[in-house]
């Protein structure tokens, strides 16, 4: 069972984990941070995994027989909406996911995720968008966008949206400390799902993460 797992730092000598390779261990470490950059948008910040949200302001059913406008992630199919109810016949961008591959744990021992364990590593935060992130937009985009409340904006005014409008935020999973129960691999220097289940808990938070090893990415 996990619980009877030794408990390893990773910045213990890596000597120490070649006894348990194969097997499962309890590690302790910090997420070790490389810059990312999406390469759409020119955004960059440092730390594990970058995901690009995209919204357009739309219109949708209001299930009474009306409708209402709201930000949705998704294209709403306005085909069937009364005239003056039309929504954008695409989403301009796509949301998108950057992860450092391999996802790494500072220290002495080299210990790096198996892909399977990256989809524990999903206890992002907002990176707040600003003045210096407009300025490294590709060509294509600038005067295009603004910065508003955090956000990449293409609208006039985030209080007052259109439909249409655009706003596109960024979530960044830093360098944080972790505790990960897995199962190390023959070389000793990699982490795997432990018996077809991996928890991860982030130690700042104490929230933890326990996820079956069918629902990674």
């Amino acid at each position: 069972g996990g619980s009877n797992a030794p408990q390893l730092s990773s910045r213990a000598d890596p000597s120490l984990f070649r006894p348990h390779a194969g097997k499962a261990v309890h590690v302790q470490g910090r997420l070790f941070p490389v810059e990312l950059d999406d390469h759409e948008f020119h955004f960059v910040r440092s730390g594990v995994r970058l995901e690009r949200y995209v919204e357009s302001f739309q219109w949708e059913h209001d299930g009474r027989g009306g409708y209402r406008k709201d930000w949705f992630p998704y294209l709403i199919d306005s085909r069937d909406h009364t005239p003056g109810h039309l929504n954008p016949l695409a989403m301009p961008f796509e949301n998108h996911t950057q992860v450092s591959l391999p996802i790494r744990i500072a220290g002495a021992a080299g210990l790096a995720l198996s892909r399977e364990l990256n989809g524990l590593i999903d206890f992002s935060e907002k990176a707040q968008v600003d003045t210096e992130d407009l300025k490294r937009l590709p060509d294509e985009l600038k005067g295009t966008f603004k910065v508003s409340e955090g956000y990449f904006l293409r609208g006039r005014d985030m209080r007052f949206p259109s439909v249409g409008d655009v706003r596109v935020s960024f979530f960044i999973v830093k360098d944080q400390d972790v505790s990960i129960l897995a199962r190390l691999d023959p070389t000793g220097t990699r982490l795997m799902p432990c018996e077809g289940r991996a928890s991860l808990s982030d130690e700042e938070r104490g929230g933890g993460i326990d996820s079956g090893q069918e629902g990674l990415d």
